[in-house]
């Protein structure tokens, strides 16, 4: 595992992975989350809420599914986020490890960077096993387990967001770097 995840990559296999993970959140996010969002008649799904949700808007969110879209947030959107959370981790250390690579940072805690994807991962696999468990608990819903599944999707958002700017900044450095080469060679 960790030579799989750390080990060196080639671009082709970042590209490959890259372009597997973003259509599986292209299906995420232009086919499941729309219908559940109207099936819940404009209500937000748990997994976009990113400032997290309470117990009543929870029980409003699954009432206004109804048995229909409680049934399809369980399948497809949680079948389906049953990987995106594990192909994310795999797909931005890869690209955050090729970054820190390109720059030739041996820095331990830049290098401590490429960990950010894995972070939001654990904390997507945290929340969609809280949302499994009040789907299959509706109507009874646990008020301790709805907080955390709140605190988890709040986290995943921050961290998720980290590793987007992480890989920004990097892409921004090297990308100057490339064009400084390129200036003093000509």
């Amino acid at each position: 595992m960790n030579k799989f995840l750390f080990g060196n990559k080639n671009n082709r296999q970042i590209w490959i992975i890259f372009i597997v993970t973003n259509l599986l959140y292209s299906l995420i996010i232009f086919m499941s989350i729309p219908h559940l969002q109207k099936l819940s008649q404009g209500l937000p799904i748990l997994d976009i809420r990113s400032g997290g949700y309470t117990l009543e808007e929870v029980q409003a969110l699954y009432t206004a599914l109804g048995s229909e879209g409680r049934s399809y947030y369980l399948f497809p959107q949680l079948f389906f986020d049953i990987f995106y959370p594990g192909l994310f981790a795999v797909t931005y250390t890869w690209i955050i490890i090729r970054l820190l690579q390109q720059l030739s940072i041996q820095n331990k805690w830049l290098k401590g960077l490429c960990y950010l994807p894995l972070i939001t991962s654990f904390f997507d696999y945290s929340e969609n096993i809280s949302i499994f468990i009040t789907l299959k608990s509706y109507p009874e819903l646990s008020p301790t387990l709805v907080q955390l599944g709140s605190v988890c999707t709040f986290l995943k958002n921050i961290s998720g967001m980290m590793t987007f700017s992480v890989m920004i900044v990097l892409f921004l450095v090297w990308v100057v770097r490339k064009l400084r080469q390129n200036k003093s060679s000509n």
